[in-house]
């Protein structure tokens, strides 16, 4: 393994006052504040394969002002200078409050402090397509995410071809999105993905490292159909969120922020119970807590044995996809760049569970979210019975939808 990946072993506790932190022979000292401590070891001891400490990383925190945005960049800030990475933030202003000026207002001002480079996105939110406002205020913002994304990679480019000898600011590191969901919020999507019935792979909640496709180049496409993949597929690339704070609790937060001074913005919308995210964490998990102290320690062992499931499931799924896909032997499919379809003469073979549970991991395999079990229970059943010459289609998102195309399931634009 690299020196410049921090794992576990590298980790040397010489006794209760110091630690240091071996990379390329530099010692790290131990942090001002226990709670500084217990939150970097819990960073720095797992640290995914895909994290690297060095010059050439370059980290973006989602900057809300909240009290757990806020510890996130203070602490990222502590380890820049130590790790020397490039660091800087992205604030999305989704104007739903009357505060919200004042919250950008905050954030510009917080990173002129820390000296950490700050992007503002605008956006204005209203409830369309029957969905909520708090989901369509996280689709603009995941939105916001890709367009910084897109922007910092074609400036990387631009510099490279200008240039290469004087790109310092950047390197070709491509920007990891750090967010500051926590342990009590990975609970709190837990529970509310209970409540709403949702589908196994949602209650397996938020990892740790998550991608999601960026279309980093708009292509003009003549017929959907017969280049659908292929327009899907060209100049997509993977942008990496990485949530650090997901096995540190609310609490340790807090006691962080109130150990540096640290002020936040504090978002009125809350305490608003009508939310059942709030509903959760301000009247049902105090209750439960009060009833049983573990409760928390109990949902978190429950999410384990939910993603063990899941990981079953898209095993026997990656077997299916593997044995029916589809193979492009006649002129009269789609030739794709990669194939990526799958058979419908193999696929209706299956067993009515394993063809749901196909569909599911193809559908999360090309980065979008599930439909409801209804919805894709209907779409095998029209798959399954319909003629060579018919096109069921189930939409998947603004952008996309998974169609039967004669003898082949793929997903195309919309």
């Amino acid at each position: 393994m690299p020196e410049s990946y921090l794992a576990r072993s590298s980790i040397e506790r010489l006794d209760d006052a110091t630690y240091v932190q071996r990379v390329h022979g530099a010692a790290y000292q131990k942090p001002q504040f226990s709670s500084e401590l217990s939150i970097t070891l819990a960073i720095l001891d797992n640290l995914p394969k895909e994290i690297i400490f060095d010059e050439d990383a370059c980290f973006t925190i989602g900057l809300s002002g909240g009290v757990d945005s806020v510890v996130l960049l203070h602490l990222f800030k502590l380890l820049q200078t130590q790790f020397k990475f490039k660091l800087q933030a992205v604030h999305v202003n989704h104007n739903i409050s009357v505060n919200a000026p004042l919250w950008q207002d905050f954030c510009e001002k917080l990173c002129s402090e820390l000296n950490v480079p700050l992007t503002v996105f605008q956006h204005t939110v209203s409830r369309n397509g029957g969905e909520s406002l708090e989901n369509n205020a996280r689709k603009l913002r995941y939105q916001s995410f890709a367009e910084f994304y897109i922007t910092h990679n074609n400036d990387n480019n631009n510099r490279d071809n200008d240039d290469k000898s004087t790109n310092t600011e950047f390197t070709k590191t491509k920007p990891i999105m750090v967010l500051a969901h926590h342990q009590d919020d990975q609970i709190e999507t837990i529970l509310s993905q209970i409540f709403r019935g949702s589908d196994l792979h949602n209650i397996a909640a938020m990892q740790p490292i998550s991608m999601k496709l960026v279309s980093i180049k708009e292509t003009k496409q003549k017929d959907e159909l017969e280049q659908g993949l292929e327009h899907r597929t060209q100049g997509m690339q993977q942008q990496l969120f990485w949530r650090p704070l997901l096995n540190i609790t609310k609490q340790n937060i807090l006691d962080y922020a109130i150990s540096y001074g640290l002020t936040h913005i504090e978002d009125e919308s809350n305490s608003d119970t009508t939310y059942l995210r709030n509903f959760l964490r301000n009247d049902i998990l105090p209750s439960l807590q009060t009833w049983d102290p573990h409760i928390n320690n109990k949902i978190l062992k429950f999410n384990h044995y939910v993603k063990n499931a899941t990981l079953l499931m898209d095993e026997v799924a990656q077997s299916d996809f593997m044995d029916t896909k589809f193979q492009n032997d006649n002129s009269n499919t789609i030739d794709t760049a990669n194939s990526n379809t799958i058979g419908v003469i193999k696929f209706t073979q299956l067993s009515m569970i394993r063809q749901h549970n196909l569909i599911s991991y193809f559908i999360l395999l090309n980065q979008n979210a599930l439909p409801s079990d209804k919805q894709i229970n209907e779409f095998c059943r029209q798959v399954a019975g319909s003629a060579w010459d018919r096109t069921p289609e189930l939409k998947l998102s603004d952008t996309c939808k998974i169609k039967k195309y004669k003898n082949q399931i793929l997903i195309i634009d919309n």
